[in-house]
């Protein structure tokens, strides 16, 4: 019996040639070998989503960019590796994903439904990070602010919440 699941962000491993992820299951339909197989479907799409470079990053930094500010990008000499930075003008940015940093009230920070106690206790955890890193910055006297997922859909408002920030300086 071949268990199809249409994914296609699976992995090439898990692929056939039409795209569709596959895998053999024992005729009697063992319930472990249909989790494996979902959780390793479920770990390629996680390893699939961009940790830099995002899209958001990507039109936060074009504002900046044109907003005639020089920055740095994930500078590990700072607390946290702010996504953009200027070190001689004291400031940090972080470019947030409303998913991994959980965004409070907004739709896109969802909470999947398996394994529901691991996903909070892991959003807990990126959320507590994150105080850290902004403290860690602020001791060290830079300004910090934070740009959401979802607020870079109106490029104007962000352009406003920057200039401002930034202005501010």
């Amino acid at each position: 019996m071949t268990f199809l699941i249409d994914f296609h962000g699976a992995s090439s491993s898990l692929r056939g040639r039409d795209g569709i992820a596959r895998a053999r299951v024992r005729k009697d339909g063992v319930k472990a070998t249909q989790e494996r197989l979902l959780s390793s479907l479920t770990s390629a799409r996680m390893r699939a989503v961009r940790q830099s470079s995002t899209r958001p990053e990507l039109i936060v930094r074009s504002i900046v960019r044109t907003l005639g500010y020089s920055y740095r990008i994930c500078s590990p000499s700072l607390p946290g590796r702010p996504d953009l930075s200027n070190a001689s003008r004291k400031w940090a940015l972080f470019v947030n994903g409303c998913f991994w940093h959980h965004h409070r009230d907004c739709k896109l920070a969802t909470i999947p439904k398996s394994n529901r106690a691991f996903w909070i206790d892991k959003f807990r955890r990126n959320r507590e990070r994150d105080r850290v890193k902004t403290r860690l910055l602020r001791a060290l006297g830079f300004r910090t602010a934070v740009v959401w997922q979802c607020e870079c859909r109106d490029t104007q408002t962000v352009t406003r919440k920057l200039r401002r920030f930034l202005d501010g300086i």
